[in-house]
């Protein structure tokens, strides 16, 4: 409720008030990015979007991303952060439109389902919020196809928060650190129900991918209740390595 009220503050002040650029301050017409920031990250697009990676367990995961997050210039790190750390309707209705663009590559069929990366419980205690929850949520007004958001991950408590680690202890880390939420498969196996679709096609949903470790995780936790899906990754941004 805290969160939609703020939105709805939020709002309310754009309206009263002229609007700045989130990455540079600049005043904007109306956008939360400015269309000089806006060129820069179509600067750091990937020249390949579209990449695999392998889990342990052999599932070959299709991941689209937009974004290179190995580029020298800090627009794209500062939009990231941003939207990370300041819950801003406008910001992540924009990280949204963003969104669709990976997700679209993919072309998964109508009422595919979305799930999102949870945030850690270190940040969202800090912050109150879960930005990659906040976007994905927002993604089906914007994609063109009508997909059905489900909130069913959560992150244990305990896990430490993936950046502050290396690659290694981030495949160690995120082992064990993703689990279901029941209430929420339950809710999501009744629209599934009336759809007669048992095994539909389901999105992972993140900001940035790193190594795969935690959507590895994910797919690993969604494999035990939807044994037969055909499971998709996407994201805002990814470092450009090779899986």
């Amino acid at each position: 409720m805290l969160r939609y009220l703020r939105e709805t503050r939020k709002t309310a002040s754009d309206a009263v008030f002229s609007k700045n650029c989130i990455i540079c301050a600049n005043r904007t017409l109306g956008s939360p990015v400015c269309k000089s920031c806006d060129e820069l990250l179509d600067g750091d697009l990937l020249k390949h979007p579209i990449a695999k990676f392998k889990t342990q367990n052999g599932d070959i995961i299709k991941c689209a991303s937009l974004y290179n997050y190995n580029t020298v210039g800090d627009t794209l790190k500062r939009f990231l952060f941003y939207i990370k750390e300041n819950y801003n309707g406008d910001a992540l209705d924009y990280a949204a439109k963003k969104f669709s663009y990976p997700l679209g590559m993919l072309a998964l069929p109508e009422n595919s389902v979305i799930v999102n990366v949870p945030r850690s419980t270190e940040n969202y205690d800090k912050y109150g919020f879960d930005q990659t929850y906040e976007f994905s949520r927002r993604v089906k007004y914007y994609c063109g196809k009508k997909y059905i958001y489900s909130n069913l991950l959560k992150r244990k408590r305990g896990a430490k928060e993936q950046k502050k680690l290396s690659g290694a202890d981030r495949k160690i880390n995120a082992k064990g650190s993703i689990e279901i939420r029941k209430i929420n498969l339950l809710i999501l196996k009744k629209k599934l129900e009336k759809l007669k679709k048992e095994s539909p096609d389901i999105l992972i949903a993140d900001d940035m991918i790193t190594t795969g470790s935690t959507v590895e995780e994910c797919v690993n936790v969604i494999r035990t209740v939807f044994p037969k899906s055909k499971i998709f990754a996407a994201s805002l941004a990814r470092n450009d390595i090779e899986y």
